[in-house]
């Protein structure tokens, strides 16, 4: 009986052991190749580029509405004196992007950020993603303290696994950095277009904002912010990018949002019916995403509203 015992405490002993020894593996394999993803395309490459890597003069920011609207191409072409990097991240909310904003200013000041709302962007949201950001926790205090508020008080044990810190995001890493050797990658400046003709049938899914309720958690955390970006001396810009659905635009998160952005001194754009885009099929790559060619045309619109508020 009691060499069973022994032989089912070595057993698990041996388990542990060799569990540790994997999981310390895999953390240092994926904290090694993480640094060799490309600054474009796959969204874990993108966000790990912006959050370590990028200096560019204007910065994009927002979740794929952002990514795939403004064209860092034509941006630069309207605006020369101004180097741009499109920092939108596919399914990225408030706070993936609050919390790229101030670890990039923790490395450096842009001339410019613009960031891409959606129209309930300051409204309470369903729980947000944010292993985009987990392979960080170790390595960015900013990026430990958001996590540690919004994921939990075990949260801060668990990222001691590896195997968890990277579950979200080990097949995309790996994908990007082979995809990097073995095809000759053109840069976007982090622009993602959606392509122009899709098998699709699109339909007009309009809807009507009648009331609603500010987060005042997100609130505050965005005050914060803006006070951080004009305190570095910063031009923030708030926009709504065009879409293909149609809303009343003159709704509750609407007036908020453009009421708060006047309090902070910022500049709200609201193009989120911009005309010529609403159920126009010819700018379209679904209800909210506008393709390709819309992106040129609403870039083009937009770096000359910029060029008004900037004087350049």
């Amino acid at each position: 009986m009691k060499r069973e015992i022994q032989k089912i405490a070595v057993t698990i002993t041996a388990t542990i052991i060799a569990f540790w020894l994997l999981d310390f593996g895999i953390g240092k394999f994926f904290d090694t190749i993480i640094s060799h993803m490309p600054p474009d395309g796959e969204r874990v490459a993108k966000s790990y580029f912006a959050l370590h890597r990028v200096n560019a003069d204007m910065l994009i920011i927002g979740s794929s509405r952002a990514e795939t609207a403004y064209d860092s191409r034509i941006l630069m072409d309207s605006l020369p004196r101004l180097s741009v990097y499109n920092c939108g991240g596919d399914g990225q909310e408030f706070y993936y992007c609050n919390t790229l904003i101030n670890c990039i200013l923790d490395r450096y000041t842009p001339q410019v950020i613009v960031w891409d709302f959606k129209e309930r962007q300051l409204g309470i949201p369903p729980k947000e993603n944010l292993s985009l950001i987990y392979p960080y926790y170790w390595t960015n205090s900013y990026i430990r303290q958001v996590l540690d508020r919004h994921e939990g008080s075990s949260f801060k044990y668990i990222m001691h696994l590896n195997t968890y810190r990277y579950n979200a995001t080990a097949g995309r890493i790996l994908r990007s950095v082979f995809a990097s050797q073995t095809a000759a990658q053109s840069s976007t400046l982090g622009f993602g277009g959606r392509p122009v003709n899709r098998r699709i049938t699109l339909t007009p899914k309009d809807f009507k904002i009648t009331d609603g309720e500010l987060d005042p958690d997100i609130v505050r955390e965005f005050k914060a912010t803006v006070r951080r970006i004009k305190h570095a001396g910063c031009k923030l810009f708030i926009v709504i990018s065009p879409m293909y659905d149609e809303y009343n635009q003159d709704n509750f998160y609407t007036r908020e949002t453009s009421q708060l952005c006047q309090e902070l001194g910022i500049t709200f754009i609201d193009d989120s019916h911009l005309e010529g885009f609403t159920h126009n099929k010819e700018y379209a790559f679904d209800n909210y995403h506008i393709n390709i060619n819309g992106a040129e045309v609403f870039t083009r619109h937009f770096a000359s509203q910029l060029k008004e508020y900037l004087g350049k």
